[in-house]
């Protein structure tokens, strides 16, 4: 298992970085990690999650299969000043012209990680990513589940990335 942890957190920690710096080129925003005490604190709007199939190459040269996500959350008013910023025009409502904004944001973040990954020997297969509006998310871990939270803040309010890895045995 140890092995899949280290492949998770390859993962995570390229997803991670590969959003900062497209925030930043998309946005032009800095992220800064933000410690939550309480997660129910953080209300979450709109989120977009997105699947990542793959496999690994271990020390043995084995191809070892995992299934993972990646999801990003933001509260509804940083979500309509980021989309603003992005689209070149003020939104002050949530609408079918910015729904898909933030899954463009995952999109190009996970795509953009895949050389860093390549890298660790890891290859990832992304899924469409999927958005939707609401304020019920949680994270469940079991035994064979990985999970990270990083929740961040910028300069027009908080958002959520989490990276979540399930060892396909």
């Amino acid at each position: 298992m140890k092995e899949y942890q280290k492949v998770f957190e390859v993962i995570d920690d390229s997803v991670v970085t590969t959003f900062k710096s497209i925030y930043k080129t998309m946005t032009g925003l800095d992220v800064k990690p933000f410690d939550l005490k309480n997660l129910n604190d953080f209300t979450r709007n709109y989120s977009t999650t997105m699947g990542l199939n793959g496999y690994f190459t271990n020390d043995k040269n084995e191809k070892l299969k995992f299934r993972a996500s990646a999801v990003i959350t933001w509260q509804i008013e940083s979500y309509l000043k980021m989309a603003s910023r992005i689209m070149g025009e003020e939104y002050k409502e949530f609408c079918a012209d910015i729904n898909d904004v933030g899954m463009e944001v995952l999109n190009t973040t996970v795509g953009n990680s895949k050389p860093l990954l390549s890298k660790n020997n890891v290859v990832v297969e992304m899924s469409l990513p999927t958005g939707f509006v609401g304020n019920q998310f949680f994270v469940e871990s079991s035994t064979n589940i990985y999970s990270k939270m990083h929740i961040f803040d910028t300069e027009i309010g908080k958002l959520c990335v989490v990276v979540n890895f399930l060892v396909d045995i």
